[in-house]
């Protein structure tokens, strides 16, 4: 919105606010971002560190949400 380039988080930054939302028992997470496409790269890296939360059960709540 104030620049050229929008601002990412770093995969370790959205790690690290899933754990303290894990720890404030969040039973439901969203991202909501419209630049999200705008960064092909940077959008299937988060979805595949996702995906590996997913896989590795970190995430089970979400994925029972998901089905």
């Amino acid at each position: 919105m104030f620049g050229r380039r929008p601002r990412l988080k770093s995969l370790e930054q959205i790690g690290r606010e899933l754990d303290a939302l894990r720890a404030q028992q969040a039973r439901q997470v969203f991202f909501v971002d419209d630049n999200l496409i705008g960064n092909r790269a940077q959008a299937k890296a988060l979805l595949r560190f996702l995906a590996g939360l997913l896989r590795g059960g970190d995430l089970v709540d979400l994925a029972e949400t998901l089905r």
